[in-house]
């Protein structure tokens, strides 16, 4: 048995044909039939029959197909792998972190991807999600750790998204508020409030569309600086509204000067945090190891 062969009844079992797969393989009818006759005398079975109508999997040979369709996939991965390690020289991986997001396992993904990969040159550029999109596009950045939103997703027929994270909205709230007597809180309840907010592309998005549907609200300020924000909060002079990642980022909460309290709206759709990389791009085994370690990472700080 030869890996040609496997190619072979892979291709008759997508045309139905042995002209068309000869044509597609660039070898003779002649050939083509030779060689799965042999095949078929040396597995001890029929793995086509033919009609008038064409050439068609058995039953037995449908297993066959299946089989020889999984080997090959394994084959591609074998090739492709050693052809990421021929090349000695040092790699580069830049990676996109939209603004203002912190994660605090991302410096032990790096170390163990360095130890993994010695060579490896890793760059974190902080942009916002339309510009991570963008940069993907033109080919500045590898992978994008972005907000996964309807501005973001209008730009999918060449991206490739996956999704790492439910991005739920939170309401925080200083810790002698009255509000922390709600076990969760609605936009009605919040339109008397002052308001700090990050100015972030995803945060302004979500705050227009708020105040667009809810009424204006009272804004003390706005600043790209999330401690300086939460600094207002924690002192009791506004609100603000923050994704859940907020939550296992903010030391204010462990120490209950800042209450967390879920907020109850219905004009958004689910929103999500995510990766990005570029369709056409064959994904290199440092850029497939650091998605693998970033998935691992969520899903265990989603079980916990």
């Amino acid at each position: 048995m030869q890996i040609e062969q496997l190619q072979y009844i892979v291709s008759i079992s997508r045309y139905n044909s042995i002209s068309e797969s000869a044509k597609n393989l660039h070898i003779s009818q002649s050939a083509l039939s030779q060689s799965i006759s042999k095949l078929e005398e040396e597995l001890g079975l029929k793995i086509f029959y033919r009609s008038r109508l064409g050439t068609f999997q058995t039953t037995e040979g449908k297993q066959i197909i299946t089989l020889a369709t999984e080997v090959l996939e394994k084959i591609k991965c074998i090739i492709d792998k050693a052809e990421e390690y021929k090349n000695p020289d040092s790699h580069e991986l830049k990676i996109g972190l939209v603004s203002g997001l912190y994660l605090p396992f991302l410096s032990t993904i790096i170390s163990l991807l360095r130890s993994d990969f010695p060579k490896l040159t890793i760059t974190l550029i902080e942009k916002g999600s339309i510009e991570i999109i963008d940069a993907i596009l033109d080919e500045e950045l590898d992978i994008g750790i972005l907000a996964l939103y309807e501005n973001t997703l209008r730009k999918k027929e060449n991206i490739h998204f996956e999704i790492l994270y439910e991005e739920n909205m939170y309401v925080f709230v200083n810790e002698k508020s009255p509000l922390t007597s709600f076990s969760y809180l609605t936009p009605q309840q919040l339109l008397n409030q002052s308001f700090v907010m990050f100015n972030g592309e995803y945060m302004n998005w979500f705050f227009k569309k708020f105040t667009n549907y809810y009424g204006d609200v009272e804004v003390l300020f706005t600043s790209s600086n999330s401690e300086t924000i939460m600094d207002a909060v924690r002192k009791g002079l506004a609100i603000t509204i923050e994704t859940k990642m907020e939550l296992i980022n903010n030391p204010y909460i462990k120490s209950k000067e800042l209450i967390p309290i879920p907020l109850r709206e219905h004009i958004f759709e689910k929103n999500h945090l995510g990766i990005v990389t570029l369709k056409e791009n064959s994904t290199s085994v440092e850029r497939k190891s650091f998605i693998k370690l970033l998935k691992s990472k969520f899903k265990d700080m989603v079980k916990n």
